[in-house]
């Protein structure tokens, strides 16, 4: 399970990966609940999601220290 968190500048870039994670089949999910009106409650994670998935960030910028797993139009997904 990818487990999503970001800040509101990158809610179109997270639309966007967890529609192509649909397609692929890659279980997503957002962390926030705060995002259900844009992503719908098909998407939130559940407290078990959380636990068990793995954290990822999507972000306009890396902040420092981060390590960069993928390049997205106008934003970056960053991990552990």
């Amino acid at each position: 399970m990818i487990v999503l968190r970001f800040d509101h500048d990158s809610w179109g870039e997270v639309t966007g990966f967890l529609v192509q994670a649909e397609r692929t089949g890659v279980r997503t999910c957002v962390a926030n609940p705060v995002w259900t009106f844009i992503v719908t409650s098909q998407f939130i994670c559940t407290s078990s999601d959380i636990a068990r998935g793995r954290v990822f960030w999507i972000d306009p910028t890396a902040p420092p220290g981060s390590t960069v797993i993928a390049r997205l139009r106008h934003a970056v997904v960053t991990g552990p």
